[in-house]
């Protein structure tokens, strides 16, 4: 029995949509303006955290602003080489 060609090509486009979730910067050459927009929010980010770090008393809240300032920066990047 023969594969209808519609059904291949669509299951091997959902296939591509998928992988491409998990690209990262490294699976391609990324541009001048995308490398400087990075390391751009980097630096941003980065001041945030030690402006939370140098203001805001230690403890759990202290924490997780700084953990979620990381994730917001590796999102901004998902979203720049995506």
């Amino acid at each position: 029995m023969a594969l209808n060609t519609d059904t291949t090509s669509s299951r091997r486009e959902t296939e591509q949509q998928i992988e491409a979730r998990f690209l990262i910067a490294q699976d391609s050459k990324p541009s001048q303006e995308q490398l400087e927009l990075q390391a751009s929010l980097r630096q941003t980010f980065a001041g945030l955290a030690v402006r939370i770090n140098d203001r805001v008393a230690d403890g759990r809240e202290k924490s997780l602003a700084i953990t979620h300032l990381e994730e917001a920066l590796m999102w901004a990047g998902k979203a720049i080489f995506s």
